[in-house]
């Protein structure tokens, strides 16, 4: 387990990268204001980052224990859903 500090320092670097690519990349051009396209880059940016990085810990944890063990097939079903919908959403 990440020590407080550990968790703290990714979060913030996450926000910071998050804000880094959502304030440079082109912006959703059909959203009202300005505001509003910038918001939504960096917001989306820091949410895309994060859930990229949520699944690393797993991987980490099958390869050093060589075996799945832990993986939850529940986990496996509702992540392949959960794009599912994704891509049907977009």
């Amino acid at each position: 387990r990440g020590s407080p500090r550990a968790v703290t320092a990714g979060l913030c670097t996450l926000f910071v990268v998050g804000t880094i690519v959502g304030l440079s990349l082109p912006k959703n051009e059909t959203l009202p204001t300005p505001w509003y396209r910038i918001v939504s880059s960096v917001v989306g940016y820091i949410y895309f980052l994060s859930w990229s990085v949520s699944f690393y810990p797993q991987v980490i944890s099958n390869w050093k224990r060589k075996s799945t063990d832990g993986l939850s097939a529940d986990f496996c079903g509702l992540n392949v859903l959960g794009f599912a919908f994704y891509a049907v959403y977009k």
